[in-house]
Formats: C-alpha cells, sequence, structure tokens
C-alpha cells in the first residue's frame, strides 16, 4: 500500500503513469502503477494484459478491464510559485498560495522580508539579488511567476531572467503606465513579441482591489484561471493526502471514482477518516462527507476491507432540508489502509 501512494507522491507529471486501484471484484482493493511503456512499476495483482485498457486513459475516470472495475488516474505533480519581491501585497500573496496548494519560493534581497517570508510559510525563501536568484530556478511548465518587487530596476531585472524561462504564468505588479513602459523597454532589448503579449501585467483580475489583501485575491484568482484553463488532465494529491496514506495509522481512505452533475470535488479526490472520527483532506464537505465518515467508520467495524458507495445530492435523492446547493452525484471508493 504505501509503495502505491509512494510511487503517486513521486508526482510523475510527466503522464509515463497510470495509478490504478481496483474497484470490484476479488481483487477489489489491490493497486498497481502502469508505465506508458506497458510494464508495472509497483504492485503484482495486475497482469499486463490489462496494460492496453489502462493506457488509454487521458483523465482519471473509471475503466473496465475483463470482469472488473479499476479506477485509472494519471499522478500530477504539484504546482510550484516563485513570488518575487516580499511586500505586503506579496506577503498576503503567500498567505493564499500556500492555502491552495501550492510550494512558494520567495525571493527578497532584504535580510527582514525574507525572514518575514520564512515566518509567513514559504517553503523556501533566497535572500540575494533577484537576478543571481533567479538564475538558480530553472522553471518548468508547473512554475507560476509573481513579480511583486519594489522598484522598475527590479522588475526589469526579474523579467529578464524569466521571461524565456518555461513556465505556466508570469506575472508583474504594476500601474497600466508602468507595465506598458516594461513591456515597451522588454521589446526595445529584443524580447520575442510572444512572449511579452503572454505577460500578465498589470497583474491580476480586474475586481477593482484597492487593498493589498483584495490586489492578492485578484492575483490568485488570475493563477486560478490560468492553472485550470488549459483541462489540464493529471491528478493532483495533495501533500497532507499523501502523508497520510503513509503515516502508519489504521483509517479509511475515500476516492471519489465518478462524479455526475455539479458535484463540487472532482474523480480522484481523497479523504482518510481515522477511527476516532478525524478526517485529513475534504472530498466536498457538507452532508455527503457526513454519510462518507459515517460509512467509513462503519466499515472499520465491519469485516470487509472495501466499499463502494453511490450519493445522490439532487433534491430527488435526499430530503429536502439536506439536499446540497450544489447538486449532483457521485461514487466513492472506501479501503481500509494502515
Amino acid at each position: 500500500m504505501d509503495d502505491f501512494y509512494e510511487k503517486m507522491a513521486e508526482n510523475e507529471a510527466d503522464g509515463s503513469a497510470v495509478a490504478c486501484t481496483v474497484l470490484t471484484g476479488p481483487h477489489a482493493g489491490e493497486h498497481c502503477v502502469f508505465g506508458k511503456e506497458g510494464k508495472k512499476k509497483e504492485g503484482d495483482a495486475f497482469p499486463l494484459s490489462m496494460a492496453p485498457y489502462l493506457l488509454e486513459v487521458s483523465e482519471t475516470s473509471v475503466v473496465s478491464a475483463g470482469d472488473c472495475r479499476i479506477l485509472a488516474e494519471i499522478p500530477g505533480r504539484r504546482e510550484s510559485m516563485v513570488i518575487c519581491g516580499c511586500g505586503h501585497v506579496a506577503q498576503n500573496v503567500l498567505r493564499l498560495a500556500k492555502i491552495i496548494g501550492f510550494a512558494v519560493t520567495v525571493i527578497d534581497d532584504r535580510p527582514e522580508f525574507a525572514d518575514e517570508a520564512r515566518r509567513i510559510g514559504a517553503d523556501r525563501v533566497i535572500c540575494d539579488s533577484f537576478t543571481h536568484a533567479l538564475k538558480q530556478i530553472p522553471g518548468d511548465t508547473e512554475t507560476f511567476f509573481v513579480i511583486m518587487t519594489r522598484g522598475h530596476r527590479y522588475d526589469m531585472d526579474c523579467l529578464k531572467e524569466t521571461i524565456e524561462k518555461p513556465h505556466a504564468y508570469l506575472g508583474m505588479m504594476g500601474s497600466r503606465g508602468r507595465c506598458a513602459a516594461v513591456k515597451a523597454e522588454l521589446n526595445r532589448q529584443g524580447a520575442k513579441e510572444t512572449l511579452i503579449n503572454e505577460l500578465h501585467a498589470p497583474i491580476g483580475l480586474s475586481i477593482g482591489a484597492e487593498t493589498p489583501e483584495e490586489i492578492a485575491v485578484s492575483v490568485i484568482a488570475e493563477v486560478i484561471a490560468v492553472l485550470h484553463a488549459d483541462k489540464r488532465k493529471e491528478n493532483i494529491q495533495p501533500e497532507e493526502i499523501l502523508s497520510a496514506a503513509c503515516d502508519g495509522k489504521r483509517k479509511v481512505m475515500a476516492v471519489i471514482t465518478e462524479r455526475n452533475g455539479s458535484a463540487p470535488r472532482k474523480a480522484g479526490t481523497r479523504m482518510a477518516v481515522y477511527e476516532d472520527g478525524s478526517i485529513c483532506g475534504t472530498i466536498g464537505g457538507g452532508c455527503m462527507e457526513a454519510e462518507v465518515i459515517r460509512k467509513a467508520l462503519f466499515l472499520m467495524r465491519s469485516e470487509k476491507r472495501t466499499d463502494y458507495i453511490t450519493l445522490d445530492m439532487t433534491l430527488s435523492g435526499m430530503p429536502e432540508e439536506d439536499a446540497m446547493a450544489c447538486g449532483g452525484r457521485i461514487r466513492v471508493f472506501l479501503e481500509i489502509i494502515a
């Protein structure tokens, strides 16, 4: 079991693996990770003959293979954010980025501001010049660069180091006039027009934000919009769930396998339920989550190791006073692990 979740934690974001969980049949609860080349990476329950069924998936989904149903997931990598500068707005962006699950690096050449980033909870803090610090960060298609320095000169230093790096997002804070001047200077220095056009400047969605907190919300809203705009199919598990899966404590791991309608969380979302009723993660909250917790606790008192349940959150499926506003139906697989 630990091998399966440890393999998911390796975050093979290039789509080179499919993580599989058997939902029904005699092998219910068994796991395996298939490589795109068709070879098993972990687990012994799956014959290689199942590979053609599983390697065709392009998003988290349930597939039928022989006489069983299998949840097939494409593990994804946790996104990272690099914040250049740690003033009042950047500090609030850092707080919000951590809440939504980013691994955050903060760069600032002022020791007192670097210390504040550490206190808030940045995963990595580099107290150095922006130019030298950014040379240490290669960038990739899961990296979000947020430039919020204290001056035009530092903005340019950051942009010159980042604009040609691979990235998911590059944004810069500033007035429209300041941003236009920066773009003109980039053009004068020979930066590619396509890269300049991709720069989000001024940064953030236009929501009339004024305070540092409001501006941070507008920035994170834009980041979320970009994050989901490409409709990526990878299944990114929060670190807390992967840690819980491997903590050695007896628990039930609940995972959404199918979603219909407007249910709040997607297939592949997990929640751990411990014997004392405490949980790690969430699969949507409300009455639906409470029912999953109840079923999980019942499972741990039974002789079974797995269960597979359907929850109807529409008005027709629940008493009117309990029906959730989001509606929809989900199927949830429950499995006792330690």
